[in-house]
This record gives structure tokens, C-alpha cells and sequence, in this order.
């Protein structure tokens, strides 16, 4: 009984450290969802290795549509615990969905938001809405 004790203690307190352990560079692959009723044009700012971040766009994406966004010829990583932004607006430029986080991109500044992100195995789905 003393052993089964000592096991049950000895992965209680290593648990926390375990969790510690979980690389915080880990990243997975960008599907990226345009939930709007318009077809949009996003700027992404996400980080694929610690201290790095990285802005690509614009993408231009259907009512619905959902795809992986390339930049200089690779699908977008993003790290877990790091925040990735958007910065969304309308195609014919009637609307735009933003944030209070500046970001400057080909010259222009933007106001992007945080987006929530759903995690999937490999990869990360983030998806823009509109309301």
C-alpha cells in the first residue's frame, strides 16, 4: 500500500513539471478560416519560433473559404503560447475588422486583434469573424 502511495505522490509532483517541459516553441501549421459574409483580405502577424514574429499578407480569401496561407513559399507556423493577430478588411474596402494592437505592413499601419485559436494535432485553426 506504502508503494502504491509513493507512486501516486511521486507523479502528483511531477506533473507540474512535466507540464513545464511542454517546449514553448512548439508550433503548428496555420489553417486560416474567413467566416464573413464577404470575401476579405488578412494580414496575419504570428510567430513560428520564440522571438520571432513575422507579418504576411495580404491573403485574400472567399465567404467560407478555409486554406493554409503561404509565405515565401511555406504554410504559416505558430508557436502555442504566443498571441498571433489578424488584421481583416473587405475586399471592395467598405469594412475592415481590427484591434487595438498596431502593426505596420508594406509601408501602412494596421490595427490588428487578437484571434482565438483552436489547436488540432498539428495544427492551429484560426478563424475570422465579421459580427
Amino acid at each position: 500500500m506504502r508503494s502504491i502511495l509513493a507512486i501516486i505522490i511521486c507523479v502528483c509532483l511531477s506533473a507540474p513539471a512535466m507540464a513545464l517541459d511542454w517546449p514553448d516553441n512548439h508550433t503548428r501549421t496555420v489553417i486560416l478560416e474567413n467566416r464573413c459574409r464577404e470575401a476579405m483580405k488578412i494580414i496575419v502577424t504570428h510567430s513560428p519560433t520564440r522571438d520571432v514574429w513575422e507579418k504576411a499578407g495580404w491573403f485574400t480569401m472567399q465567404p467560407g473559404e478555409r486554406n493554409f496561407p503561404f509565405h515565401e513559399g511555406k504554410r504559416l507556423q505558430h508557436r502555442d503560447n504566443a498571441t498571433l493577430l489578424l488584421y481583416a478588411r473587405s475586399v471592395d474596402d467598405s469594412f475592415e475588422v481590427k484591434g487595438d494592437h498596431g502593426t505596420n505592413f508594406a509601408g501602412e499601419h494596421y490595427k490588428s486583434f487578437k484571434v482565438s485559436r483552436i489547436f488540432r494535432g498539428k495544427y492551429v485553426d484560426v478563424r475570422l469573424n465579421c459580427d
